[in-house]
């Protein structure tokens, strides 16, 4: 479940920090301007570096959250979305087995925590061995083998949403805020198009009620009414497909949605899809974007003919997470190669509302984050009140070493000029980097979901050994 994908050299700016026991290689750069060149040396740590977790200021645990600022739960597998309910309840979406060798593979799963962290047992299927309380938690089977779940979200009225996928099929799922299937959604809460495999990675609610799913191939997107029943004014019977590359050989991958209105159009929600692209199959890929009308049409006032795309380094970008910041312009974050040391980077972008560079923001527009000089993937995005963006992922270091590799939960946080914000974080592991080690679950730890509270705290959903972590971290 958990793949990146990039690929191949070139030219890079770089600074050194040297921290303790290990070096540090932290850059913030963007493709505008570079030339290939030579090689250079990919040195790397050989200790684990220490994480930030005893940080106690801005990006520093919440130790009011479980005692320890984050939990792991038993259940297997991940959370792959995180919300917060009007009374304060934490709403988290995944999947998982509901035994190892459950004859059903992966279900959909669902968590309620409460503020402090604990489960909340008013939540999810009925405890067996106590009656008066539940679980906390509730398994969906979707179909008779494995659920893929990509997306989740809240509507105004607290009902929870999950969208994924099974074999020819995409689903979406509604839930009443108790966790049970809400029997007012296509019949059973469960609504399902026979489409090709990936899809339902990412699923936004219109304010009037309306579902909007996207996924493979290229950049589809469907749209549900609120009963569960296809839409059929949206595209061509509620769906549509769009290749987003440059070149009519190209290819694209839809990754995320987001809802944008506009100053020519404040009254319709037009549909702002990320995701990559390449000029050929298998080519090199690139950030890119499109919008949509509200039936579906390309929105031509955006970017060029519709589109926005663009690269780093020319080494391989996608673009994992959208969102529109208070100015209404739309920040992208995902994985940017920065060199040959490394597969994947942090990478991230600002366009103006209607899709072209903001070249206010980093260098022409994009900034980008190598650390540890090792690989670092980017999977979730929340932008502040105040317009700074802070993308969630991890960071691999000590790849080779099956005893001492790390994954860890890793946050940066940038300004709103797309620097590294020096207020976040303890600085040890550079300007606004947060990193977190799940004590005996560091091995294999992901961020896939970033949920800013009404607070300001920052709730952070994903997984860790194949278990599901959330962990939640100081404004």
């Amino acid at each position: 479940m958990y793949r990146d994908h990039s690929p191949s050299p070139t030219n890079f700016r770089r600074c050194v920090l040297f921290i303790s026991i290990c070096m540090i290689l932290v850059i913030v750069t963007s493709a505008v301007g570079q030339k290939k060149g030579g090689s250079t040396p990919c040195s790397k740590p050989t200790a684990a570096p220490p994480d930030t977790s005893s940080h106690t200021g801005s990006g520093g645990l919440d130790t009011s959250f479980n005692g320890i600022g984050y939990t792991v739960r038993n259940q297997l597998r991940g959370i792959k979305s995180v919300h917060t309910t009007p009374d304060g309840g934490i709403i988290a979406v995944g999947e998982g087995a509901r035994t190892p060798d459950s004859p059903t593979g992966t279900d959909l799963l669902v968590m309620r925590f409460n503020a402090d962290g604990s489960l909340d047992t008013t939540f999810g299927d009925v405890n067996t061995t106590n009656s008066t309380e539940k679980l906390g938690y509730s398994y969906i089977a979707i179909t008779a083998g494995s659920e893929f779940i990509n997306a989740g979200a809240l509507d105004s009225s607290g009902r929870i949403y999950a969208s994924g996928w099974s074999t020819g099929m995409w689903y979406v799922v509604r839930m009443l805020p108790d966790g049970t299937l809400d029997p007012s959604f296509s019949g059973d809460g469960i609504a399902s198009v026979a489409y090709s495999d990936g899809g339902g990675k990412s699923i936004v609610i219109q304010p009037d009620g309306k579902i909007l799913v996207g996924g493979g191939p290229h950049f589809t997107v469907t749209r549900f009414l609120s009963d569960g029943t296809i839409d059929t004014t949206f595209g061509s019977g509620g769906k549509v497909t769009y290749v987003a590359s440059s070149k009519k050989t190209g290819g694209s991958l839809l990754w995320s949605l987001a809802l944008q209105r506009t100053a020519a159009a404040p009254l319709e929600d037009r549909v702002v899809i990320g995701g990559w692209s390449n000029d050929v199959a298998n080519g090199t890929a690139y950030f890119s974007l499109m919008r949509l009308r509200s039936n579906g049409a390309v929105d031509t006032s955006f970017g060029t003919s519709g589109k926005a795309n663009t690269s780093f380094y020319g080494l391989g970008d996608q673009v994992r997470s959208v969102a529109i910041d208070p100015s209404n312009r739309i920040v992208a974050a995902g994985i940017a190669r920065i060199n040959s040391c490394t597969l994947t980077d942090f990478g991230i972008a600002r366009f103006t509302e209607n899709g072209q560079l903001d070249t206010t923001f980093g260098t022409g527009g994009k900034a980008a984050l190598d650390l540890y000089n090792d690989e670092n993937s980017v999977y979730a995005l929340t932008v502040q009140p105040d317009g700074k963006p802070i993308i969630g992922g991890n960071a691999r270091v000590l790849p080779t070493d099956p005893v001492n590799r790390r994954y860890y939960f890793t946050l940066v946080r940038f300004d709103t000029a797309g620097n590294l914000d020096p207020t976040f974080g303890p600085g040890t592991a550079g300007p606004g980097v947060v990193t977190t080690l799940l004590t005996d679950y560091s091995q294999s730890s992901f961020i896939f979901s970033l949920h800013q509270q009404s607070d300001g705290k920052i709730l952070a959903g994903g997984t860790s050994t194949e278990k599901p972590a959330l962990a939640r971290y100081l404004p």
